[in-house]
């Protein structure tokens, strides 16, 4: 079959929107396996093991991320230079100040520019007098790398030097130094401090297919939030990595977790994937999400390709249509698309070109791709009962399911 997907467009980045129950996992599980046949790196950002059995199958990476347990991050650290020294670019300053901002804010409350200008001079000045102290004295660094804890201890020490110069006084009144101590606190001397803690970052570069599961954290706004910037990091750095492969991102639900204050790591986020040769797959439910999202527009003027699925209630797709921008004709198309026991349609449209697909797969398929929670169950109880064999399980879940047992 020649390629779906045309990579003539402006980019590759795609949106997916399907309702509860219109196959929107099966269809991407099924688009990952593909691509994972083909050879293709692919990170999944996920709430709740829509993908688990897919990845168990694939022999991929598979972190269900506990805050007991956490994965390590390390959000300061990054290589040295020629000379031996830490030195941030601007795409690091951007991550950090953003990180921060959530840390101290939540993913809720805007920052101010005041304040955003404060946390980008002071990023750079802590490199700077890290460097410096270990220039000074090489056996006996401020921390053994730049990171949270050493970040939050020059800063005190800064501020209580320089307290009463013109600089403190101006910044004091643009920034709430008592309080952004008061919100980084538990990241560095309380609950979280393992979360930001670790002398490196996890290693994910190793591995074709990786998947960090949220569901453990889903109902924690902040961890999730802050957690979701430090994955999506940790996959950026991959992607930058191996420039020449082809690489997929995707984030089904976690993504909604980029809203306000991000927008500058969202357009970050997005030209380092292009310039990487990458995709960008934003999952979602509805379109409303993406209306109500601060990221909403940054997202839809980034994908070049639109996959819609059934939609049970056709009403909503001329909510999708409005803020997607398709034509009546292709509205037209979406309303047609139909749904068999053993098939369904989807709809996809590249730059101005639209058209309906069938997706039908073989039976020793469907249960790795399976979002029913009663078959996905029986399947994940039959691979322990074989012993961890993915390919034993299927054979036996295709017969208990043609026997009608599941």
């Amino acid at each position: 079959m020649d390629n779906l997907f045309d990579t003539d467009l402006n980019n590759q980045n795609s949106v997916v929107v399907g309702p509860t129950g219109s196959g929107k996992s099966f269809t991407m599980g099924y688009f990952m396996l593909q691509r994972y046949e083909a050879g293709r790196r692919q990170i999944i950002i996920d709430v709740g093991g829509t993908y688990y059995s897919l990845m168990t199958a694939l022999g991929g990476r598979y972190y269900q991320y506990d805050p007991q347990k956490p994965i390590k991050f390390n959000p300061f650290g990054i290589l040295v230079n020629p000379a031996g020294q830490y030195v941030p670019d601007g795409d690091k300053i951007n991550f950090l100040s953003t990180l921060l901002a959530i840390i101290w804010k939540g993913y809720k409350r805007p920052v101010r520019q005041a304040e955003r200008s404060v946390l980008v001079r002071l990023i750079p000045m802590y490199y700077e007098w890290y460097n410096a102290q270990v220039e000074r004295d090489p056996g006996s660094p401020p921390t053994p790398v730049p990171s949270l804890v050493g970040f939050y201890d020059f800063l005190y020490q800064y501020l209580k030097e320089h307290e009463g110069t013109e600089e403190m006084i101006r910044w004091h009144k643009a920034f709430d130094f008592a309080e952004f101590f008061t919100c980084l606190e538990p990241f560095v001397v309380g609950h979280y401090r393992d979360v930001l803690d670790a002398g490196e970052n996890e290693d994910i570069s190793g591995y074709r297919l990786v998947c960090f599961d949220m569901a453990r954290i889903k109902d924690n706004e902040l961890l999730k939030a802050v957690v979701t910037m430090l994955i999506t990091e940790l996959s950026l750095d991959v992607i930058r990595r191996f420039p020449k492969d082809v690489k997929y991102l995707y984030m089904d639900e976690a993504w909604s977790m980029l809203s306000e204050g991000m927008g500058d790591f969202v357009e970050m986020m997005y030209r380092t994937i292009r310039k990487n040769n990458g995709s960008m797959c934003i999952i979602t439910q509805g379109v409303k999400e993406i209306e109500d999202s601060a990221v909403g527009p940054v997202i839809v003027a980034n994908a070049d390709t639109k996959i819609i699925l059934n939609h049970q209630d056709t009403k909503q797709l001329d909510r999708v249509s409005a803020v997607l921008g398709f034509t009546k004709h292709e509205l037209d198309k979406m309303r047609s698309i139909r749904v068999s026991k053993t098939w369904r349609e989807v709809f996809i449209r590249q730059g101005e070109y639209g058209k309906v697909y069938r997706l039908e797969t073989a039976p020793s398929i469907y249960p790795l791709l399976t979002s029913k929670p009663a078959e996905r169950e029986h399947l994940r109880d039959l691979t322990q009962e074989y012993r961890g064999n993915i390919v034993y399980a299927v054979r036996q879940f295709n017969e208990d399911r043609a026997a009608g047992i599941i």
